[in-house]
């Protein structure tokens, strides 16, 4: 009996299942495995199918034709090679298999593992970013080549450049391109290059083995080319070579001579854009011309002595008649602005009469006020204060006998001694 607490699946559901699985493992996203060729199938689309197997088991593999484009040389029965590329299932076979990016004989096996590890470290930090390129000026002035000074790379970019450019100066900085020390070689041109206001800079160097261009793989000079401010062309080996430079540099060119054709514009070609130019602009002036001499001709022959006359005669009486309205409109509004500013005036000044007054009988009361509560009005009435040097006396108390005091009346003072005093 079936288990009826399980859900039933269409195999189209269940192979899903599997492939989102595969698809979402980042270990299977980015594979290295090696191992031989077998079932070798070069199909007519351009893809490659293949198995690739070991001494216990086999798995099937597919190139496609976008890849396989990179591939520089040809696949055999048998062949031991090292593949890249995912892992993910083939939904309609219900099969799970390698999808190849890239391919490299065994026998350099360790390299190839080298440069697909430091591909993938220097793509994470950002150094092939699209962003971080630097577009190839247009018409570059002083062109810097970094190769060997003995190579025939050299002598391909010089010849080309001097044939499409001949305005361009191009300024060598020799380098070792092969063996031990030649990345630290090239990172030396390049920074004697830096005492040159360079236009464009091209690195490189003619086809090889894997080993022969490794010093195009160099972590240390890939961080160089990252940071180097002038716009930098990786042309190093032939179209199907590809190096760390290539990946970091602004542009990659497919061998040293491309390079060259990309840096530079054709001078014939810009000649003959120049002439161009200059054949429109005689045929737009020579149009303009005719057509400024077509418009004096109807001008001439719609336009007689006595209409111009007569033409500036109207206009002249438009004029006169615009300026009468304007001098009366202008008489209007000043005489509306008087009155308004003649009724401003007057309330104004009314406005001013009525505080004043009002202040002034404001100051006379608070006059009449302080003149009622002054002590003066008090000593008037009999009342004097008694000091002595240093104060009032208020009190009996504050003064003993024979106190010389000062009595303060409301026309003067006068001093008395104190022969006595009495408390209530």
């Amino acid at each position: 009996m079936l288990n009826s607490n399980v859900s039933i699946i269409s195999v189209t559901q269940l192979n899903t299942y599997l492939k989102n699985i595969i698809d979402d493992n980042v270990v299977f996203n980015s594979l290295l495995v090696k191992g031989e060729i077998s079932n070798l199938k070069y199909h007519p689309s351009g893809h490659i199918y293949f198995s690739l197997k070991d001494n216990e088991s086999v798995i099937k593999c597919v190139m496609f034709a976008s890849n396989v484009s990179n591939l520089n040389f040809r696949l055999n029965e048998g062949d031991k090679i090292i593949v890249s590329g995912s892992l993910s299932v083939y939904l309609q076979g219900g099969t799970y298999q390698i999808y190849v990016k890239n391919i490299e004989k065994d026998g350099i096996g360790n390299l190839y593992l080298e440069f697909e590890r430091l591909k993938k470290k220097l793509e994470e930090e950002g150094l092939f970013s699209s962003y971080h390129k630097k577009q190839l000026p247009k018409y570059p002035f002083k062109i810097g080549v970094c190769t060997s000074s003995s190579g025939a790379a050299l002598r391909d970019i010089i010849s080309i450049i001097k044939r499409r450019w001949p305005i361009g100066e191009i300024i060598v900085f020799p380098c070792l391109v092969q063996g031990e020390g030649a990345s630290k070689s090239i990172i030396k041109a390049l920074e004697d290059s830096k005492k040159v206001s360079l236009d464009v800079m091209i690195i490189g160097r003619g086809g090889g083995s894997i080993e022969d261009l490794w010093c195009f793989n160099d972590e240390e000079l890939a961080y160089y080319l990252y940071d180097y401010e002038v716009p930098v062309v990786s042309a190093v080996g032939h179209e199907t070579d590809f190096v760390i430079s290539d990946f970091v540099c602004d542009v990659r060119a497919p061998t040293p001579s491309g390079a060259a054709e990309l840096v530079t514009p054709s001078i014939e070609e810009l000649i003959k854009e120049i002439d161009n130019y200059k054949l429109d602009l005689s045929k737009y002036i020579h149009n303009t011309l005719n057509n400024y001499r077509l418009l004096i001709s109807n001008l001439s022959l719609n336009f007689n002595k006595d209409s111009l006359i007569s033409l500036v005669n109207n206009k002249k009486k438009d004029v006169h008649n615009q300026l009468l309205l304007l001098n009366n409109y202008a008489l209007n509004i000043y005489n509306d602005y008087s009155l308004i500013v003649k009724e401003e005036v007057n309330k104004l000044r009314n406005a001013f009469k009525d505080k004043y007054f009002n202040c002034r009988n404001e100051w006379f009361n608070v006059v009449s006020v302080l003149d009622n509560i002054s002590p003066l009005k008090v000593l008037l009435r009999g009342y004097s204060v008694v000091k002595t040097s240093d104060k009032v006396i208020s009190s009996v108390k504050d003064i003993e006998v024979n106190d010389v005091v000062q009595v303060r009346v409301s026309d003067g003072k006068f001093y008395a001694s104190v022969t006595k005093k009495e408390e209530k």
